[in-house]
């Protein structure tokens, strides 16, 4: 298998009765984007409104050229404070 050209990694949280509010204070960072159920987004590329069918939490690291997954992961558990104070690395 030949190297990606790029990649993004992304911690990804989902749930019917997700308030994103709720998770960005559990985690302790904004998410790069986040929904909850019923609520109206526009697609970039196509300008078309979608309902949300489920809640969603994102957060995405900076997309890598070439393919760097370990730092990507490493950005994205950087960025959670309260997760870190847990002792997790």
């Amino acid at each position: 298998m030949g190297i990606a050209e790029h990649s993004i990694v992304a911690l990804r949280i989902f749930g019917d009765d997700l308030v994103p509010t709720e998770v960005t204070t559990l985690v302790g960072c904004e998410p790069t984007a986040s929904y909850a159920k019923g609520d109206t987004r526009v697609g970039r590329k196509t300008g078309q409104r979608y309902i949300e069918k489920t809640g969603s939490w994102r957060l995405s690291a900076a997309d890598r050229r070439p393919e760097d997954i370990p730092a990507q992961v490493t950005e994205i558990l950087s960025k959670l404070p309260r997760i870190q104070r847990c002792g997790v690395s």
